[in-house]
């Protein structure tokens, strides 16, 4: 038996699979199939394979000290490279504030993606792409907010109406 959160009344479990499923998943997963194999017939003649093996790319990228420090345009405004040495001392700071205060799930979550996604990145991403650590962006945005939180406790008034130091 389990019990509905919003109900006070227990809801049976049904023996076998079939029933278990909930038909909003089924439907889901049906949607997501029929995408799946459009996708695949859509683009079946393309030359090229689904990834890229780039051993050594990122490494030789990281390598050279003039990729640390160079900026990309983003809608017309010159801004440091997605992994340059001004956005790794930011990450760093963050991290640095924010670790000890994550959840421990989180904190977990952190390292799964980092294990999964590092290797795949140093072994298919091209050079320098930031977009490909994709699986770390929920890493870093709790990371941030608690840097945030960390921060705006500081700078929130004292109890006797003063600014905190």
């Amino acid at each position: 038996m389990q019990f509905h959160p919003d109900k006070s009344h227990p809801i049976p479990r049904y023996p076998g699979f079939i029933s278990a499923v909930p038909p909003d998943l089924s439907l889901s997963s049906s949607v997501c199939g029929c995408v799946y194999l459009a996708l695949r017939i859509r683009y079946a003649g393309n030359p090229g394979g689904t990834v890229s093996f780039q051993p050594g790319a990122n490494l030789f990228y990281f390598l050279d000290p003039g990729n640390w420090f160079r900026t990309e345009g983003t809608y017309g405004v010159a801004l440091p490279k997605g992994l340059s040495a001004v956005m790794m001392l930011m990450i760093a700071g963050a991290a640095a504030i924010g670790w000890g205060r994550l959840p421990a799930a989180f904190r977990q979550h952190v390292w799964v993606a980092l294990a999964i996604n590092v290797p795949l990145f140093l072994l298919f991403a091209a050079a320098g792409e930031a977009r490909n650590l994709s699986m770390l962006y929920p890493s870093l945005l709790g990371l941030l907010a608690m840097a945030m939180m960390v921060w705006m406790n500081a700078a929130a008034p004292s109890p006797e109406g003063g600014e905190r130091a």
